[in-house]
């Protein structure tokens, strides 16, 4: 029979203590994230939390231009915002001759003139750049007028046209708020190209 000695019985009392305060060592919790008082809404940093306070709930916008006043929530805007006196348009169209102040209003231009259109409608010669848009367009415009005896009705505000291409310019113009004729001196955007053609002989016809 083996026999142990006390050191050896020592030691193993003393591993079988680390063991058990091993196991029994309570989980640190997670750290909670960044979250507004106001509407919950979670950010993975203060600082991002801190900004979206000040933009969202505060209302402060701390950068003012010193040409014309007109103050700003970001940086960047205020820089955007700098351009319209400058009256530089950095940004080109690689399709037109058109200029734009932010690569924002360029992207918005490319995709509602120049974006290539894949899908083309079965029943007019209209043609979309995304499957969904081309089913929404046949549901709206094809499909509805069906149901009301070859008159055109808007889904959303059930107001009735008898040309396709009115419901078309209404639901891009009212719903969506399309403004495709941008002016080439200021920043300003026109649903109608008649419209914009009044805007530069009132505004910029001594120009």
């Amino acid at each position: 029979m083996e026999v142990f000695t006390l050191p050896i019985f020592q030691k193993l009392n003393k591993m079988q203590s680390c063991l058990e305060e091993e196991i029994y060592e309570p989980m640190e919790e997670p750290q909670q994230q960044p979250t507004c008082d106001e509407c919950k809404k979670v950010f993975t940093n203060n600082s991002k939390l801190q900004r979206h306070i000040r933009e969202t709930h505060q209302n402060l916008k701390l950068f003012r231009c010193e040409q014309c006043g007109k103050e700003f929530k970001r940086s960047q805007h205020l820089k955007r915002h700098q351009l319209t006196h400058s009256g530089s348009r950095p940004f080109n169209c690689e399709c037109c001759p058109q200029k734009f102040t932010c690569k924002h209003h360029l992207k918005r231009h490319m995709q509602l003139i120049h974006e290539m259109k894949s899908y083309e409608c079965n029943e007019c010669d209209q043609k979309f750049g995304k499957k969904r848009q081309l089913k929404k367009h046949q549901q709206e415009d094809h499909h509805k007028k069906q149901q009301q005896n070859d008159l055109f009705q808007c889904l959303k505000c059930n107001k009735v046209f008898q040309r396709l291409r009115s419901l078309r310019k209404h639901n891009l113009i009212r719903h969506k708020n399309i403004r495709a004729f941008g002016c080439e001196k200021c920043n300003k955007h026109f649903a109608h190209k008649q419209t914009l053609n009044k805007h530069i002989q009132r505004c910029h016809s001594e120009i």
